[in-house]
């Protein structure tokens, strides 16, 4: 079965595409869906986003470059379209008709979301009890199931994770809930936390309860991940929580770009202490994890998108669900 994630069938979304910051005096391309874009600056430094090929000979516009007055040339034969997509014609300068159709572009939390021109606004994703302590992006060399799919369950923790919630004897003690509503579904799991490095900082002790509730959405795809440990036997929560909004960008049929923006919540002086003057080292400590997540679900890049023949058990429910869910909400394949 082959799925269409093409740029057509998810344009009415925005997706986060790149670190405002990566984007300075010269153009970037970026992908969705197979559709190649090229981010520039205009002249009053505003963010332009068009397709990123001269109608002319479809030479890379972002193998150009970004005039003084804010248009873009094309490297090939000069052709120039400004902020608005209107296109200039050296040798031919009566010719007023060439233009390219510019896409919208937001900048939120530091980073670039491009939609397209009938796209809605970015979803809310901010919690006014949190405070946002960063972003990244990270990789995965394989198709959007196959990154959903390791980011539905937490059954690999003990097995892909160095450091994630529970270890092999661990996942023997875990409680799992799961829940579907019609346009997103709620996984819940806490079991003992395994020792992880610096754990004596944050007063987390061996047999703790590790919680990881998360909820995905399908408008566009993402999923937010709320962490946090309580002692075991008790309901009072350690070390603050954690609460992570991860956007699923399908840059191509065998690339997926998964945009993380982390909040923090202190629930106390030492978490707060943490927090504020952790901030790199946490994000860095979940960074690396997903990054094992990208390097394992690099090498099961070629697993189809039907889930025929698998001998499914009890934590894959959602993979059956989102799939659906993919198919009637983020598609519109209804």
């Amino acid at each position: 079965m082959a799925v269409d994630f093409s740029w057509s069938k998810i344009s009415q979304y925005f997706h986060p595409v790149l670190d405002e910051k990566k984007l300075r005096n010269s153009p970037v391309q970026v992908e969705i869906g197979d559709f190649k874009i090229v981010l520039f600056r205009g002249a009053e430094n505003e963010i332009v986003a068009m397709s990123d090929r001269c109608p002319h000979r479809f030479t890379p516009l972002s193998m150009g470059t970004v005039l003084p007055n804010g248009s873009i040339e094309c490297p090939y034969h000069g052709w120039t379209f400004d902020k608005d997509g209107k296109g200039a014609i050296p040798s031919s300068p009566k010719v007023k008709t060439c233009t390219i159709p510019v896409l919208k572009t937001v900048q939120r939390h530091g980073v670039i979301w491009v939609g397209g021109q009938e796209a809605s606004p970015p979803p809310e994703f901010e919690d006014p009890d949190y405070v946002f302590l960063g972003q990244f992006p990270v990789v995965f060399e394989c198709p959007l199931h196959v990154a959903l799919d390791n980011f539905s369950e937490d059954e690999h923790f003990p097995y892909v994770h160095q450091t994630f919630g529970w270890d092999r004897e661990g996942a023997k003690h875990v409680e799992y809930e799961f829940e579907q509503f019609d346009d997103s579904t709620k996984n819940y799991y806490r079991g003992p936390i395994r020792k992880f490095p610096l754990m004596f900082l944050t007063g987390v002790q061996p047999g703790d309860i590790s919680h990881n509730r998360f909820i995905t959405f399908f408008n566009p795809v993402r999923s937010t991940y709320e962490s946090w440990v309580t002692r075991r036997g008790t309901a009072s929560s350690i070390g603050g929580r954690i609460k992570t909004t991860i956007f699923f960008v399908p840059n191509s049929a065998q690339r997926t770009t998964l945009y993380s923006f982390v909040f923090g919540k202190a629930e106390d002086k030492k978490s707060a202490f943490l927090q504020n003057n952790l901030k790199r080292f946490i994000l860095k400590f979940i960074k690396k994890e997903f990054e094992a997540d990208g390097k394992f679900s690099e090498r099961l890049a070629h697993l189809p998108y039907a889930l025929n023949g698998t001998r499914l058990g009890k934590y894959d429910k959602p993979l059956v669900v989102h799939r659906k869910m993919l198919e009637r909400i983020y598609l519109g394949d209804r």
